[in-house]
């Protein structure tokens, strides 16, 4: 009995650990996408501002009232407008998943930290979770000992 105690308790743990590490890859993954769309958007909006610089300085429009005509009639300007929103809604969109990737993957870890006394109850588990925390701070970098 006690041993199929103690398997179930190690099969819990492992559970929690690889959800861990799960949430953990998922969070790494948008914030590496939103990384990825900053710098897209980055692109797009100096590529825009290139456009205008073109489209001023090219036309003569300077100053002129042609220079909303010029801009709103330009395919290259239109096109580069749409380019920086596209964007900045994806940027918007994996910024909210990347906040609440990383409020889960924060929940569960402070989750396991609270409830270690309770996950690894006597002395010989107690072992066995320092040998856990830090094969999970070497290998996937997720720091358990402290909140």
């Amino acid at each position: 009995m006690m041993k199929n105690r103690l398997a179930e308790e190690r099969e819990g743990i492992r559970v929690l650990m690889n959800e861990l590490i799960a949430r953990k890859d998922k969070w790494e993954v948008v914030e590496k996408a939103k990384a990825r769309w900053s710098l897209f958007l980055l692109g797009c909006l100096a590529l825009l501002v290139f456009t205008v610089y073109r489209l001023i300085f090219g036309t003569g429009a300077v100053f002129s009232h042609r220079l909303i005509s010029v801009l709103t009639t330009d395919p290259f300007f239109i096109g580069a407008i749409g380019l920086c929103a596209i964007g900045y809604w994806q940027l918007r969109f994996f910024s909210k998943k990347e906040d609440k990737a990383e409020k889960e993957y924060e929940e569960l870890r402070l989750d396991i930290i609270v409830r270690s006394a309770e996950l690894w109850e006597d002395d010989r588990s107690w072992k066995k979770r320092e040998q856990t925390y830090d094969f999970m701070k070497r290998v996937h970098g997720v720091n358990l000992y402290h909140k």
